[in-house]
């Protein structure tokens, strides 16, 4: 087809076309990413059907749903997106560390004030379940959605596999809304980089504001969507503060909490 002959409406439609193309790549690798890394540290296999079908289990809020689907796809608006928008540049660049953004590093490497934290975290929560050690990367931060058992064994437990699965998201999800704060929010001044008590703090309101979504579900008057109290009590067994002195029914109570990590203590003591 000649120059001539090409109308508006078909240059933006073969741009469209070629920008479905690009991404459609991007999800492959990222995919393909997902399921070695479940492999080399978890020793699962997952079929990308499973990786899809895992991100709308109800385990899951809504908009951990919408973060993971675009976390999966690769289409979260960091590092080589902005490299590619003249003008627009800087903005691929970690501002803290100064190396290409991207979500591994968001997740698992900034050293700015807040991923550690909160996976230090995580791992003084899991060690309340059992002493598994384990190993993440963002491939297999992504596959925690697919995990039917934990440890990710056939001894694991369904149970603790819930637990570890509302866990891990809640808490990526945070490490994301505090990167954006720090980034698009404040410029990335470092005068307002989030303390450590602050991290702390809207963790553990997150991890208890999950709870607190369980009993709701839980609750008799529920009628549609209502979840068994086992599930509840299984799930969250062994991390609740002054759990021994809990009634049965605890999950009808207000104010039952995810007890605080020991290490946190000990770190404010020293």
């Amino acid at each position: 087809m000649s120059l001539a002959k090409l109308t508006q409406r078909m240059a933006y439609k073969g741009v469209q076309q070629w920008n479905k193309k690009a991404e459609r790549r991007k999800t492959t690798i990222m995919i393909g990413h997902i399921r070695a890394a479940a492999k080399e540290d978890w020793n699962v296999n997952v079929s990308e059907n499973k990786i899809w079908t895992s991100i709308r289990q109800p385990d899951m809020r809504r908009t951990l749903r919408d973060f993971w689907w675009k976390a999966t796809h690769d289409a979260l608006r960091i590092g080589e997106y902005w490299e590619k928008i003249e003008g627009y540049e800087h903005r691929g660049q970690c501002s803290h560390c100064g190396v290409t953004e991207n979500l591994e590093h968001i997740m698992l490497e900034c050293d700015a004030p807040g991923q550690k934290e909160v996976w230090d975290a995580v791992r003084a929560m899991v060690r309340k379940k059992n002493d598994k050690q384990w190993n993440i990367s963002i491939g297999s931060l992504l596959a925690i959605p697919t995990m039917s058992s934990w440890p990710p064994s056939k001894k694991g437990s369904k149970w603790d596999a819930r637990f570890v699965r509302i866990l891990f998201t809640e808490s990526a999800h945070l490490i994301w809304k505090m990167r954006c704060e720090r980034v698009i929010e404040h410029g990335g001044d470092p005068g307002k980089y989030h303390a450590r008590r602050e991290i702390r703090a809207r963790w553990l309101s997150a991890i208890n504001g999950r709870l607190k979504m369980d009993q709701n579900v839980a609750h008799p008057r529920v009628k549609k969507g209502r979840i068994k109290p086992q599930i509840v009590h299984e799930t969250w067994k062994g991390v609740l503060e002054d759990e021994g002195a809990l009634p049965p029914d605890w999950y009808l109570l207000k104010g039952v909490l995810v007890g605080k990590p020991l290490q946190w203590q000990r770190q404010d003591a020293g």
